[in-house]
């Protein structure tokens, strides 16, 4: 996950969206003279709560205005994950999933599969691309198991490994 910075006569600093397969992983941002532009953000999380008359589509917002504005619309929340309904390998972590910026995490992942699987959940607490085991959960064949991280607990990135051959979901709700 890596996205594209580029510097435009010192005006501009764009953020380009980056495709995984068909999902999108990061809204486009460009900043222009202290002031930022997000693109992507859907109309119905907005402030406007989808009465915005200028936007065909609720996915089709844009933010116009100071980053320090973003903080009026609450602290950060959120879901999503690196599975879902995902043909998992056993051993290939998943695509690391941003977790920092949250205050409480929690992680539900399902196993649609007929045997039971444990699932290693890595951190990487620095950033800097090196991950550890920090937890692993078992999970039952065709059930779902909830992990609450405890209160406080910080970390850039998560992945989780398998250690069977499975479909899986794991999604992460970020409060």
């Amino acid at each position: 996950m890596q996205g594209l910075s580029v510097g435009l006569a010192g005006v501009a600093r764009c953020l380009l969206v980056e495709f995984v397969g068909e999902r999108v992983v990061q809204p486009t941002v460009v900043h222009v003279r202290a002031h930022e532009v997000d693109g992507g953000l859907s109309d119905n999380a907005s402030p406007s709560h989808g009465l915005n008359p200028t936007t065909a589509e609720p996915q089709s917002g844009l933010f116009f205005g100071k980053t320090d504005d973003l903080w009026s619309f609450g602290k950060p929340a959120g879901w999503g994950g690196p599975w879902w309904e995902t043909p998992v390998e056993a051993g290939v972590p998943s695509d690391p999933y941003l977790m920092t910026g949250f205050d409480q995490k929690c992680l539900n992942v399902e196993n649609f599969a007929d045997s039971e699987i444990t699932i290693a959940v890595e951190i990487d607490f620095h950033g800097h691309g090196r991950f550890g085991a920090v937890d692993s959960l078992t999970v039952p064949a065709h059930s779902t198991v909830a992990h609450v991280f405890p209160p406080g607990f910080s970390a850039h990135w998560v992945r989780l490994v398998s250690d069977r051959d499975t479909v899986a979901s794991a999604q992460l709700f970020y409060t």
